[in-house]
């Protein structure tokens, strides 16, 4: 029997709406480097934020499709009960936050383990690139980890 996590990716997504949220608000640039020094990427705020912030859902919930659908539907939940204020927002973005991952995963056309694992390999190697780009040796860690595990996935 499966353990239920639903109420728990609730709340992760809802935790990470709220954090993701106060970063959309802090005072900064209007547009964001997705990219890479190299090769910029310049995107609206908001759409940055939530694009790491989806990203980092996927990587708490491995990258699995049934339990993204399942938190989801909980959020859907919970915005549509949920009275004008402050809190509606979070849900909003909840909700946001949800779709975009489950996107990622269609888009990425992860419809078996191999492919998952794969796919969240690159997601875990992308948020810690983005979270630590200020380390230029971390991410370059990183990005050896990356290829090791591909490297072990392709012998499986």
């Amino acid at each position: 029997m499966t353990e239920d996590r639903s109420t728990d990716d609730e709340t992760l997504a809802w935790s990470l709406a709220t954090n993701c949220l106060l970063y959309e608000e802090d005072p900064g640039p209007r547009l964001l480097n997705i990219g890479s020094p190299t090769e910029p990427k310049m995107v609206p705020r908001r759409e940055a934020w939530r694009e790491l912030y989806s990203r980092l859902l996927l990587e708490n919930i491995d990258a699995d499709q049934a339990r993204l659908e399942t938190a989801l539907s909980g959020c859907r939940e919970q915005l549509a009960q949920c009275p004008e204020g402050q809190i509606k927002p979070v849900w909003e973005c909840a909700v946001d936050l949800c779709e975009q991952a489950l996107g990622m995963i269609r888009g990425a056309e992860v419809q078996d383990e191999a492919t998952r694992e794969r796919f969240l390999a690159s997601v875990r190697h992308a948020n810690t690139s983005d979270v630590l780009r200020p380390f230029p040796e971390l991410v370059e860690d990183s990005a050896q980890d990356l290829i090791k595990q591909l490297g072990k996935l392709e012998d499986k």
